[in-house]
């Protein structure tokens, strides 16, 4: 999920892309595609790569509309200073963005393809 933090940055930051809602706009052309596929998956699966910058950053998007604006920011700050010259992996951000909420993030991981 790197280049979706690396999107995730660009877009609504950098461009001033308007994120809100973007999730409606995904399309996913398998029901077994999701965003942690492996690269291996990804290679298979080229024309479906365009997912990893378009749907990838769209459900951060998301995640910080759920989390809200200041929780997401401290929750990158402190998961990227946790995880500093080690490795991130999805099941150590989806632990880290469980423990600063009360919200069951179950659910959004599921709808968002994140497994």
């Amino acid at each position: 999920m790197p280049r979706c933090f690396a999107q995730y940055a660009n877009a609504p930051r950098f461009y001033g892309w308007d994120m809100t809602d973007c999730w409606s706009d995904v399309y996913w052309p398998s029901d077994d595609a999701a965003l942690t596929d492996s690269m291996s998956y990804w290679a298979e699966h080229g024309n479906e790569y365009h997912l990893i910058y378009t749907a990838g950053p769209c459900a951060l998007a998301d995640l910080e509309s759920t989390l809200g604006t200041g929780t997401m920011a401290h929750l990158l700050k402190t998961y990227a200073r946790d995880h500093w010259y080690g490795v991130s992996t999805t099941a150590g951000f989806k632990a880290a963005a469980q423990s600063v909420t009360d919200v069951d993030l179950t659910p959004f991981w599921e709808r968002h393809r994140i497994r």
